[in-house]
């Protein structure tokens, strides 16, 4: 198994252990999306999983949510995964989600989000996206 392979499957086992309304079913690892969760024979759940990036001044990807650009970073993971989105709906989930992780994240960031998207949930052709930081456990749903 490669590293990203393993890093998704460890993402998954927290994110199923901390997201409450992840419904029980068997998860099968995919490619274009990650997973199928599939909750009966016939309808399974399409979840993509991405890293928030932030490049720090050597110009070397951090998987950190920031103070400074957290909206911006979370906008930007979506509006890249938007584009495959006709590709992740060709096996025509029952939903498709998409998990947006974070390794660590700033610690005013979090508050940032939640303020943010309090009351406005961004527009997307997901029909849930999550927001998961790592090292706190902390999950937000940024769609409805």
């Amino acid at each position: 198994m490669d590293w990203k392979t393993e890093q998704e499957w460890i993402i998954m086992r927290y994110f199923t252990e901390f997201c409450p309304e992840i419904p029980q079913g068997k998860l099968i690892k995919g490619e274009s999306p990650d997973f199928q969760l599939w909750i009966s024979p016939r309808r399974f759940i399409g979840i993509e999983i991405t890293q928030v990036h932030q490049y720090n001044s050597e110009g070397t990807a951090q998987c950190v949510l920031t103070n400074e650009s957290a909206v911006r970073q979370v906008f930007e993971s979506v509006r890249l995964k938007e584009e495959k989105v006709h590709l992740y709906r060709s096996d025509h989930p029952f939903q498709l989600w998409l998990i947006i992780f974070a390794d660590y994240s700033e610690q005013n960031s979090i508050q940032k989000l939640n303020r943010e998207y309090d009351n406005n949930r961004i527009d997307s052709s997901f029909d849930r996206v999550y927001f998961f930081d790592l090292d706190t456990h902390k999950i937000i749903q940024l769609t409805v």
